[in-house]
């Protein structure tokens, strides 16, 4: 995860200006001033530097005007600038004044700007429209930035997440169906739980398991910057992508917006939502109403400015299961605010208040992405006790963020922030009846129980309490500092960061204890499970980085740069569990404008990328709590049971774990070689081969010698003991394990315009393979995050079959977006994406062991292609003297498409009598739904909106 020392919340303006008696343009000409990105020259064939000109910006977004005047080669640089649109005007004794309009300053870049005076003898002002440049000319990241007047044009949902969504190679459908990963969308080869999410300058990532922690509404926010790679060393602790935000600020105009979007039933399609052992439920749809209003104005014109914005939203979820109808209801408060203080000229205080706390009652959706239990899942079952999956969900944040930025001189400025998070994570009861002890029934022969002539209880069911709840408390404290100097040729940076995450957690079971009953062919049993724990783990992170972006010759700029990471895990009484301290990753890139014209680039890049560990880890493998676990057999009367039918013993399972003495962080490298020009005014094509490996991995391991049983004091204690191993497989101690794998090749093509005559739009195509033996840190078969804590890396069996082909394999990925406004007032927007199937794998339960590929993954064939087409249609229209009016309708999926997305991987699930036989080393009985369909497309879901500005 990238710290927020390295996250920009501003641009800049760059250039040069010459005097000429010529109006035919000579070769343009390489700024060698550039920080970063697209700088070009218009010089006549008989040019002269004006030194001593005076440049002067405004803007809606700016305090104040910003002055700056050329030096003695007619260099100028205008830093940290607000993103936004720009007036710019020069001025020089002699000469006519230009005036260029529209000028745009994006999120981390430095635009350029080229300016010819002509001699003049007259008072005379020459005003022009900005062209944005149609390629980043210098940088080696790839990605790029979106504003709200481009978005907004677009069929998206409700949150930034979805803004990402737009661009090449990043995908949110995990999110359609499994709660952990909404709003964290996966990028290229990586999982969401490998990216980092920050909000003005602050890093919103969910510190327990590194999904994204904050959802914001896309009218709060200004600009959002999406980077899936190559960036600089000032961006670490990711190995997958970066969504920077930058929330709306206030003005010296008073202005707003209110804003509401509904959705009905009504406006839904019909079609398949999930499906579990033959089981299929249907989708209803959701039906949504929220409602906003946001403020920007002034205290002190250009002094001190204000924005305010609160968005409640009120959601209701439904869909059918064997003809019962289950449904939950979410509300979420979405709020942001920002104070602008100008202390001084050229020195700002910022300070940024957002969230979005909420609470979920009703069906659990998290508990319909179990896909190893779904046979003897009861919100499956029509007659199952509605008390195991009625809760209660609490979660959201509150983050505050202070920043400062001080432009020393023209050659120095510095930056400082501060800033705290805490976020709730709960789980209760919704009803009294929740609260009791959960029982939970499994059987192959539903005669045994009576139940041979009702098929809802074929499998088992769940009855009692809501099994395990918990309470979970997160913050973060996080401090950093960094300068950047200017030199002629060179942009010099450097930066520290330090970061404190903390987890206060308390974990039960209802009623004290859970009872599975157990009556399979192979025994007929049942077990009491107690268990009960709290406690605090914390993780502090630094980092260190410095980099250089040096312009080398006209047309050749380097990036050069290096990172150091560190980053010390706390156990549950507050010692060391383990510390990494040699994370140290390089990053070297050029940029080579090829025919010296600034509208073509080669560019190229390595980078070592480190993951930074959630505290996912230390709850898992630190926290010292202990599962209780008591045997019976069945009685005479089965169900229930007396005191008779205890075993003579209680299993204690009390993992104990060591870590490797030489630990070291887990990382991936990343190689990048591009091309892109602009062919035709704001209209650039692009080319790229990217590859990304894992080099290592942080995984628990089962340590074999500690395997066995050992009797306690009495003949009924039996107690279980086994030591994990916290180490990189396949080096060090462990080198005898196998070595993790994920290799991603790709070939990207592109074509992007900006927006001008009425319309926009974005193209890519994706041909990618993803091979290997590890997926990330989220497990897509278990639908969850697994932090470095996998269940398929502690069997020998993952020896025979790892690898092949990895779940992130989607061969062909195509994505278009675009949108016309009509002089009408109309507007519409579309977005068009058509991706391959996933892999198909052969997986088998193996109990403590985990889980195993009983042959090579990928090799059962692939789900099918998927397409979808979305339409966004707005009317903007005068409805009184100071309030514009806009009428949206947003349609998602059009064409109602409702293809098979996921299907079940496990042939030997551990149901059905499916089991890994242990003498003849070979699993038995496979499952009759193995490659059956899990999950479908959402189908059309329809949205109505009306915005009122004033």
């Amino acid at each position: 995860m990238p710290d927020v020392l390295a996250l920009e919340t501003t641009g800049s303006l760059s250039g040069i200006i010459h005097s000429s008696s010529e109006e035919v343009p000579a070769p343009l000409i390489n700024n060698p001033l550039l920080q970063s990105t697209y700088l070009t020259i218009i010089a006549g064939a008989n040019t002269q530097p004006l030194a001593g000109a005076t440049i002067s910006v405004e803007s809606p977004r700016l305090m104040g005007t910003r002055v700056g005047t050329t030096d003695e080669k007619g260099h100028f640089r205008l830093l940290y600038l607000p993103p936004g649109h720009y007036t710019v005007t020069v001025n020089f004794p002699g000469f006519s004044t230009v005036i260029r309009s529209s000028v745009i300053v994006s999120l981390g870049k430095d635009t350029s700007l080229q300016f010819t005076l002509k001699p003049s003898e007259l008072s005379e002002s020459i005003e022009v429209t900005a062209v944005s440049p149609a390629i980043d000319e210098n940088t080696t990241a790839t990605g790029g930035n979106m504003t709200e007047q481009e978005f907004s044009r677009l069929p998206m949902k409700r949150t930034y997440q979805d803004v990402a969504a737009f661009f090449a190679g990043v995908d949110n459908s995990l999110g359609d169906h499994d709660l952990t990963m909404v709003g964290s969308p996966s990028m290229l080869d990586g999982t969401g739980a490998e990216n980092n999410y920050l909000i003005d300058g602050f890093t919103t990532t969910d510190p327990y398991d590194g999904t994204s922690g904050t959802n914001l509404l896309f009218n709060f926010i200004e600009e959002v910057e999406i980077k899936t790679g190559g960036y600089e060393a000032e961006y670490g602790r990711a190995t997958g992508g970066i969504i920077n935000v930058i929330t709306k600020s206030g003005g010296n105009d008073f202005s707003g917006n209110l804003v509401s979007f509904i959705n009905t039933y009504e406006m839904n399609g019909s079609g398949k939502y999930r499906q579990y052992r033959g089981r299929r439920s249907e989708w209803m749809g959701n039906q949504e109403f929220d409602a906003g209003l946001d403020l920007g104005g002034y205290l002190v014109k250009d002094t001190f400015w204000f924005f305010l914005a609160y968005n409640p939203s009120f959601k209701e979820n439904k869909w059918s299961v064997e003809q019962e109808i289950r449904k939950g209801e979410l509300t979420t408060h979405h709020y942001a605010a920002k104070l602008t203080w100008s202390i001084v000229p050229l020195h700002r205080l910022v300070f940024s208040l957002f969230g979005d706390p909420s609470q979920y009652e009703g069906c659990d959706l998290s508990y319909l992405n179990d896909s190893l239990y779904v046979g003897a899942d009861a919100k499956f079952t029509a007659a199952a006790d509605k008390s195991a999956y009625q809760r209660i969900i609490k979660r959201g944040s509150q983050n505050y963020v202070l920043n400062y930025t001080g432009i020393v001189n023209d050659t120095f400025v510095v930056e400082a922030s501060l800033g705290y998070r805490y976020q709730r994570d709960s789980t209760e009861p919704a009803s009294a009846e929740g609260y009791a002890a959960q029982h939970i029934f499994h059987w192959d022969n539903p005669e045994k129980h009576g139940f041979a002539d009702n098929p809802e209880y074929r499998d088992g069911y769940i009855a009692g309490g809501i099994g395990f709840f918990h309470d979970y408390k997160i913050y973060r404290k996080m401090f950093d500092v960094r300068g950047t100097y200017y030199r002629t040729s060179h942009t010099v940076k450097a930066g520290a960061n330090y970061e404190q995450n903390t987890l206060d957690y308390t974990g039960e079971i209802s009623g004290g204890q859970t009872i599975v009953y157990f009556t399979k062919d192979r025994f007929d049993d049942y077990a009491i499970t107690k268990f009960s724990d709290h406690g605090v783990l914390r993780t502090i992170n630094t980092a260190f980085f410095v980099q250089d972006n040096w312009q080398v010759t006209d047309f050749l700029t380097l990036n050069v740069g290096l990172r150091y990471e560190t980053q010390d895990l706390k156990a549950h009484d507050g010692s060391r569990a383990f510390s990494i301290n040699d994370n140290l990753a390089p990053r070297l890139g050029f940029s080579w404008d090829v025919k010296n014209n600034n509208k073509s680039k080669v560019f190229g890049s390595y980078g070592r990328f480190y993951e930074s560990i959630p505290l996912q880890l230390n709850t898992y493998r630190f926290n010292w709590d202990f599962f209780e676990t008591e045997f019976w057999r069945y009685g005479a009367d089965k169900i229930p049971f007396t005191e008779d039918d205890k075993y003579n013993y209680t299993s204690v399972n009390t993992p104990k774990v060591r870590v490797s003495s030489d630990l070291k962080g887990q990382c991936l490298d990343e190689y990048l070689l591009g091309c892109e020009a602009e062919v035709l005014p704001d209209l650039a094509l692009g080319a790229l081969l990217r590859y990304r490996t894992i080099i290592r991995i942080i995984e628990d391991r089962l340590s074999k010698q500690f395997t066995e049983m050992h009797m306690g004091v009495t003949s009924k204690d039996y107690r279980r003991f086994h030591e994990l191993l916290i180490c990189n497989p396949g080096e060090g101690q462990v080198s005898d394990q196998p070595e993790p794998k994920r290799e991603y090749t790709a070939l990207e093509l592109t074509a992007h315009k900006n927006f001008s005559d009425h319309y926009q739009f974005n193209l890519a195509y994706i041909w990618s393979t993803l091979r290997g033996n590890y997926d990330g840190l989220y497990d897509p078969y278990a639908a969850e995050v697994d932090a470095h804590s996998s269940q398929m890396f502690n069997s020998e069996l993952y020896l025979r079959h790892s690898e092949g082909y990895l779940y992130q394999d989607i061969r062909h990925r195509f994505k278009l977006h675009g949108a016309y406004a009509f002089d009408c007032g109309l507007t519409m927007g579309s977005l068009v994406k058509i991706q391959s199937g996933r892999p198909i794998s052969t997986l088998g339960h193996m109990g403590l062991e985990g889980w195993v590929f009983a042959e090579e993954r990928g090799a059962q064939g692939r789900t099918p292609w998927l397409w979808q087409w979305d339409l966004h249609l707005e009317y903007a229209f005068r409805f009184w003297k100071y309030v514009d009016t806009t009428v949206m309708l947003d349609v998602f999926n059009v064409t109602n498409n409702n293809e098979v997305m996921s299907v079940q991987n496990f042939k030997y699930s551990g149901l059905d009598g499916s089991y890994y036989h242990i003498d003849t080393q070979s699993f038995v009985n496979p499952s009759p739904y193995w490659k059956e369909p899990l999950t479908y497309q959402i189908p059309r879901l329809i949205r109505f909106g009306v915005r009122f500005s004033f």
